[in-house]
């Protein structure tokens, strides 16, 4: 009886320790590091950006850095649920977390384009 009692802590212990994972973790922290774009989608038409350079630094306190064909820009963003905005010197832009994953992030700017990136840092 102490054994079958040993083993059904043993199993218990594992599998809530064992289930734990980022899914749980906010948005805003998900989306923090660096990320490099490799797709670009308009109109259900998809474009490599293999050769592009476009480059989001999300960083712990808000802060981005958008480096886009060798220009960078500085600014800062929000997530609230799956809406991320992004506002830069020029201006502001708002998209709608699709996919958000340990290395992968898709964008929607909900006007028929969209972004894929994947994580470089």
């Amino acid at each position: 009886m102490k054994k079958l009692h040993l083993i059904l802590t043993v199993v218990c212990f594992i599998l809530l320790t064992g289930c734990g994972s980022d899914d749980n973790a906010s948005p805003k922290s998900k989306i923090n590091g660096i990320w490099e774009a490799y797709l670009y989608i308009e109109n259900n038409q998809e474009y490599s950006m293999e050769t592009e350079e476009w480059v989001l630094e999300f960083k712990t306190n808000g802060t981005l850095v958008d480096i886009n064909k060798g220009r960078s820009r500085v600014g800062t963003y929000e997530v609230d649920e799956d809406v991320l905005t992004i506002n830069l010197q020029d201006r502001s832009y708002t998209y709608r977390i699709l996919q958000l994953e340990s290395q992968k992030l898709k964008l929607d700017q909900m006007n028929g384009r969209q972004w894929a990136y994947k994580r470089i840092q």
